[in-house]
């Protein structure tokens, strides 16, 4: 006796049969509707602020693409090669010479020896207030970032050091000048001079001591 197929289960009463589904015999098949799981939801009224954040971000990220090129270190700018420029920097004080006038030392390694409001020699360091090796002086070295912005950051140090000269340090520099010579891209060099303030000095240099004569009677 061959087996018998059970009939197909019918749709509980009250639930209407699914639409749209196809059997293996091309005939639909017949099953509940099931709710969605998340309702959707209608936005609030009133303005959507995530497109007004989105649009301020924009602007001001284009606002500082488009500036790039007047900030000394092309910052937000995109530059497509590296800059090829260097720098050579040299350290000198100004300081009061036996005339009045303003002497320019030359300053070794970046660090001298003056002397305080008391006569008490002390040794300064340009280190004492900068990182090094941010700068090494009186040699060349590779301007990162660019020659432009080099210039800046020299200048902001410059600034930085005098200000922090204190007369019970050094009551003989007047003023701290840095002359950088920038080589732009194999270009022939040019020499930039960079100034500090200008300090209140009271302390003047001895004069040059007399000359002795010789024994022969000559100077």
């Amino acid at each position: 006796m061959e087996d018998e197929i059970p009939p197909r289960p019918s749709a509980p009463p009250g639930i209407a049969p699914r639409k749209g589904g196809k059997n293996g015999d091309g005939g639909e098949e017949g099953g509940p509707e099931r709710a969605p799981g998340f309702p959707s939801i209608a936005p609030p009224p009133g303005p959507n602020y995530r497109i007004v954040v989105a649009i301020v971000w924009v602007l001001v990220q284009g606002t500082l693409i488009v500036t790039a090129a007047r900030r000394s270190d092309g910052a937000f700018g995109f530059r497509m090669f590296n800059e090829s420029s260097t720098i050579h920097v040299a350290l000198f004080r100004e300081v009061t010479g036996p005339a009045g006038t303003w002497t320019r030392v030359h300053v070794d390694g970046g660090a001298w020896t003056a002397s305080a409001k008391d006569g008490t020699r002390h040794r300064l360091s340009w280190y004492d207030r900068v990182p090094t090796p941010y700068w090494i002086f009186d040699q060349e070295m590779h301007a990162s970032y660019g020659a432009s912005a080099q210039l800046a950051r020299l200048q902001g140090a410059l600034d930085d050091v005098a200000s922090h000269l204190s007369p019970s340090e050094d009551d003989e520099t007047g003023r701290l000048v840095l002359e950088v010579m920038v080589r732009r891209n194999g270009r022939e060099p040019v020499l930039h001079r960079l100034e500090s303030r200008e300090r209140t000095v009271s302390s003047v240099p001895p004069p040059l001591p007399p000359v002795r004569p010789t024994s022969d009677g000559g100077p």
